[in-house]
């Protein structure tokens, strides 16, 4: 019988839409009924068909101009396609016949929330609550009006009442997990989703999150108990195998870890970042042979995964099999061009590969870019100096220390260099504030210019500062 009734109600709506068609093809204007306007507002939003959704919507309108709820519903179609001045009037409409509904203040909250105006659309949500009976699209709507603030504290409080309310609403309870750890909340959120599971001791949700917060609050032992949980209820939860996977990991027991990545293949099929991860385990297992393996098939399977290459280029500079590492990092940096890790591994691997004038190109970019830590100064100085670039490569090392002031290692290194110069004096002055910043680093800078171990001048300013 309700078989009958749902085909009875397609048929009726087919002949609607068609009829709705006829009628623009004609270019004329036919009567419908409000239940005829709400069919095809209805069909027009399933279809994302917003211009002609506006298009029956304003007809229905104008020939039912008292009803409130069809030009509601033209107010949410104008707000669909950005006609927010038309939106507003039509619900200046509304309030004149319905001032207590609460819609409107709906509407008007949705308005203003496309426009960023994020504290006015909260100011509607608060009034369309006090007004609503079912509280709990309003408070969806509130809680995320407050983390668009960034108030996570008040978008919390409306996750919390979903939840209580209706404890498997999953977007409801990965947004609450998503505020309780801006507001760095482990215990509460542990507290918090324990007691979802208390009312719904089958909610694979809140297992999981609750596994997630264990697991930043450093209990694993538990972590990995929520997520055994998780998926027994639901094998298929994807999530769930990464974060074990993870959990393993932050204990080194790597193995295991290798072991969930690998069982989720069961549930999702081949995926690159799947077999990516299970090749970061393998490197971590000092298994280099099968690391390669898995990570070559994650590039196969997603060749835009520019981990597996960065990855890869890794293994094969420790190798030292430079041409096949710059394939890689050169494939990194292709899909992520302003990544300053995969840079620097350039610039290292390049120079390693004695390719000198390439690697300069890309600690050029890093400084570019403003990384501007150090050691970029400190290997991009060295590289100018071993290209005879002198001059070059003292004002790249006067750059680095005016980012970095208080890096001993870039006090040190411009100490020998200048040495190398033979400007004697000014080469003390940054010893000695290598030395008052890490004493201890001086052994390497002796490591590194040797011939200086027993200068006078060097020796004196250690004596001076009573290391000796």
């Amino acid at each position: 019988m309700l078989e009958n009734d749902e085909n009875g109600e397609f048929e009726n709506r087919k002949e609607v839409v068609s009829r709705f068609q006829q009628m623009i093809s004609s270019n004329q204007e036919w009567f419908f009924d409000v239940a005829e306007f709400e069919n095809l507002a209805d069909h027009f939003f399933v279809k994302s068909d917003f211009k002609m959704m506006v298009k029956s919507l304003e007809l229905a309108n104008k020939l039912h101009p008292q009803n409130s709820d069809l030009l509601l519903q033209l107010a949410e179609a104008y707000a669909s396609v950005n006609r927010i001045d038309k939106a507003e009037i039509c619900l200046r409409k509304i309030s004149d016949l319905d001032p207590n509904n609460s819609e409107v203040y709906m509407c008007y909250g949705h308005i203003y929330s496309k426009k960023g105006k994020h504290t006015l659309a909260i100011s509607y949500f608060k009034k369309a609550l006090q007004l609503s009976k079912y509280p709990e699209d309003t408070w969806a709507m509130l809680a995320n009006e407050y983390q668009m603030v960034r108030n996570f504290d008040l978008a919390l409080k409306y996750h919390r009442l979903i939840l209580e309310n209706d404890a498997s609403n999953e977007v409801a309870a990965f947004n609450a997990a998503l505020c309780f750890d801006m507001l760095e909340k482990n215990k509460e959120a542990i507290q918090f989703f324990n007691k979802i599971i208390d009312l719904d001791p089958y909610n694979e949700s809140a297992w999981y999150h609750v596994g997630t917060f264990y697991s930043k609050d450093k209990n694993y032992d538990s972590a990995l108990n929520a997520m055994d949980f998780c998926l027994a209820i639901d094998d298929y939860f994807l999530a769930a195998y990464f974060e074990k996977g993870r959990i393993y990991e932050r204990t080194f027991r790597y193995q295991e870890a290798v072991e969930t990545y690998l069982s989720s293949l069961d549930f999702e099929g081949d995926t690159g970042y799947t077999f990516y991860k299970v090749g970061i385990c393998y490197v971590n297992l000092f298994k280099p042979h099968k690391a390669l393996s898995y990570l070559l098939k994650a590039v196969n399977e997603d060749p835009m995964l520019d981990e597996a290459f960065y990855e890869l280029a890794l293994l094969k500079d420790e190798q030292k099999a430079w041409q096949e590492a710059i394939h890689y990092i050169d494939k990194a940096v292709e899909i992520s061009p302003e990544n300053t890790d995969y840079l620097f591994t350039a610039a290292e691997v390049y120079k390693r590969a004695g390719m000198l004038n390439e690697a300069e190109g890309f600690y050029s970019k890093l400084i570019e870019l403003g990384f501007v830590e150090a050691n970029v100064f400190i290997d991009y100085a060295e590289l100018l100096f071993d290209l005879c670039e002198f001059e070059l490569g003292m004002s790249t090392l006067y750059q680095g220390i005016q980012a970095n002031p208080t890096s001993a290692d870039m006090n040190y290194r411009i100490a020998g260099y200048l040495y190398k110069l033979d400007e004697k004096d000014e080469a003390v002055i940054y010893f000695k504030k290598g030395l008052s910043l890490d004493a201890d680093r001086r052994f390497f800078f002796f490591e590194l210019f040797p011939k200086l171990q027993k200068e006078t001048l060097l020796q004196d300013a250690i004596i001076a500062q009573g290391l000796i």
